[in-house]
């Protein structure tokens, strides 16, 4: 995404929010597993009342997830998921990598099996492995991790209808 553009927006004390479209240029590149291609799009906010700025860069692969009767097509294109299962295990330290190295290493692995994605088995994994598969160009499937009965209006069908948009607005 090249270029910059300046709008003035305005917050109250309780917060704001703002609604941008980016203009990309033609041949901006999409995301797949065979382009990882990502896309850099710093935001700066500048408050010259208190003489402060803050800058946060997102980053992220532009594609376009659809179906057709039975089949996924990222950007138009059939997808033939090629996934494992991974449970959470983690016996040398009982907690998942943090880093995006370590979920690298862990996703070159299942590369080099031909896989291109990984299903997390009733969990979601760390940050770092979002950032990780977008970089190789590798899909994940994280899961809600909770193993119980739901009914309408229980206390777990209550958190995983709250959850589940959390998850979506951070990773989705």
């Amino acid at each position: 995404i090249a270029g910059s553009t300046k709008i003035d927006a305005s917050w109250s004390a309780s917060g704001g929010s703002l609604e941008l479209d980016v203009p990309l240029e033609a041949d901006t590149p999409i995301w797949d597993e065979f382009h990882p291609e990502l896309q850099h799009l710093t935001v700066t906010l500048r408050d010259p009342a208190r003489h402060s700025v803050d800058h946060s860069t997102l980053t992220f692969g532009l594609r376009e997830v659809t179906a057709r009767d039975k089949d996924l097509l990222i950007n138009g294109r059939v997808v033939n998921l090629r996934t494992t299962h991974f449970g959470g295990d983690f016996p040398l330290t009982g907690y998942p990598a943090m880093d995006v190295e370590a979920w690298k290493k862990i996703i070159r692995t299942c590369q080099d099996f031909g896989l291109n994605g990984m299903r997390f088995h009733s969990w979601c994994p760390p940050e770092a492995a979002f950032v990780a598969a977008d970089e190789l160009g590798f899909y994940l499937q994280p899961e809600l991790g909770l193993w119980v009965p739901f009914s309408p209006g229980s206390v777990y069908t209550k958190y995983m209808e709250e959850e589940t948009p959390r998850l979506l607005r951070a990773y989705g």
